[in-house]
């Protein structure tokens, strides 16, 4: 059996080994049939994903952000 894990910032104020390390569980529990979905906004962290989908609004405050979506692989 499989399971789907939902994480919410999981590395949030970790030291950069530490990040590293909680990458390296993660990718152990994928590469055991498992799903891993996070929100995230250490790059550290993103970069050691498999798929990163970035949702930004359009507005906050009324200060205006460029929208810009990306999907790595």
């Amino acid at each position: 059996d499989s399971t789907l894990y939902l994480f919410d910032l999981p590395v949030s104020g970790l030291p950069e080994a530490s990040v590293i390390k909680v990458i390296e569980l993660f990718s152990r529990l994928k590469d055991s049939g498992n799903t891993v979905v996070t929100v995230e906004n250490n790059l550290t962290f993103l970069a050691g994903c498999d798929f990163c989908f970035e949702v930004m609004i359009e507005e906050v405050a009324t200060v205006p952000f460029k929208r810009r979506s990306y999907v790595l692989q």
